[in-house]
């Protein structure tokens, strides 16, 4: 006969054993990224593919599909990396991230195909540009965009996109720097005198490093005298620092 003992020890096993099968989608996330933290891929994917097989409708489905595939990828699984991003395209197009597993089918795929991903990728990232709440996502696409196709003859377009988008974002060094390498990188552009007038134009209203926004200035009327910014150029150097109140173009004439 078997005592209160037995199924109270039995009662406590199941519940235990019960609670290893229902860790939530959360739950199950954090183990897999704690495994990738660890350089753990196979324990991870592991996780990750226990989230997406019992939580497939779950807000998190979509995040471990992306960090299955890339662990993937970091293993050399090239097909499946392919494979799951893919999946994540197909059964989640609505998700926030869709566009980060097309820059990895992107990088990962043969140079004709990525090209025919990054074409609406790229127009994605333009679109993003209008959003302030998208301005990570543009900026993301074009430096993938940038690091798949160096040489693409967009380059020159693309760095002064991403210039603007720093700029639009707040973030004025990051910006000033993006302009500076779009002067480096290519410089033959047609937007050089533009980038070269924005960097005076952040430093002298974001900085207020009226020095080196000096610098920036004549640098526009220098080295590209026939542009449309010189005479906006030789304003900014001689009204800077002053107050709108005190410019003379805002004085009630007499």
């Amino acid at each position: 006969m078997r005592t209160a003992w037995f199924w109270i020890c039995i009662g406590m096993l199941t519940i235990g054993i019960g609670g290893c099968a229902k860790k939530t989608a959360d739950e199950l996330y954090r183990d897999g990224q704690k495994a990738v933290a660890e350089k753990a891929p196979d324990k991870a994917a592991k996780y990750f593919q226990r989230l997406v097989q019992r939580y497939p409708k779950d807000e998190r489905a979509d995040d471990a599909l992306l960090a299955w595939a890339r662990v993937a990828q970091e293993r050399g699984s090239r097909e499946e990396a392919l494979s799951l991003a893919k999946r994540l395209v197909e059964e989640y197009p609505q998700s926030a991230i869709a566009y980060k597993a097309e820059i990895l089918m992107g990088n990962l795929s043969d140079d004709e195909e990525a090209r025919v991903l990054y074409a609406e990728l790229y127009q994605e990232a333009v679109r993003a540009t209008s959003n302030p709440d998208s301005l990570d996502k543009a900026e993301e696409i074009f430096r993938a965009f940038l690091d798949r196709f160096p040489e693409d003859e967009r380059g020159d377009d693309t760095l002064f996109a991403l210039a603007q988008v720093a700029q639009n974002g707040d973030d004025e060094l990051k910006a000033i720097a993006t302009y500076e390498e779009l002067l480096k990188r290519y410089p033959d552009s047609e937007h050089n005198y533009k980038a070269q007038f924005m960097i005076g134009f952040i430093y002298s209203e974001s900085l207020s490093d009226y020095k080196k926004a000096r610098v920036a200035y004549q640098k526009v009327i220098d080295t590209y005298p026939r542009c449309d910014l010189v005479k906006d150029a030789r304003f900014m150097i001689e009204n800077m620092g002053k107050s709108i109140e005190e410019l003379d173009i805002f004085k009630d004439k007499k």
